[in-house]
């Protein structure tokens, strides 16, 4: 996992030890510097790119083209540029589908469906050559 956030990277690492997770390596960087030093992946989550998707996706699939990805997105504006990325690295097997919790809460003797904001996960596998 790489993560540029110190805030971030602290809980990070906190949940690691907590849930006794063994297999996550959780680098210190920017996406997609650090990118470069790492093996070719087979699976990337990108959880946030900074506004640098364009450039994550390049180095991922110049090391990997079959490589599948996951991208969550929670505006449109992401959520726009995830489908811009699936036709211009031409991914397969793409999917799109939006989650959407809703939680209830206490109103007096009712209780409140109170619905959370969606998000969307796109994902894709780039092509097979």
């Amino acid at each position: 996992s790489i993560e540029k956030n110190p805030a971030a990277l602290a809980l990070m690492v906190e949940n690691k030890a907590r849930f006794c997770v063994s297999n996550l390596e959780i680098i210190d960087g920017l996406a997609p510097d650090v990118l470069t030093s790492l093996p070719a992946p087979d699976r990337v989550f990108l959880g946030g790119t900074s506004g640098n998707l364009s450039e994550i996706l390049k180095v991922v699939f110049g090391k990997n083209p079959a490589a599948r990805i996951v991208i969550p997105a929670v505006t449109l504006e992401t959520l726009g540029r995830a489908v811009s990325a699936l036709e211009k690295f031409r991914l397969v097997d793409t999917d799109i589908a939006q989650v959407a919790i809703t939680k209830t809460r206490k109103v007096g003797a009712s209780h409140l469906l109170d619905a959370q904001n969606p998000v969307w996960l796109i994902s894709g596998e780039g092509a097979h050559e």
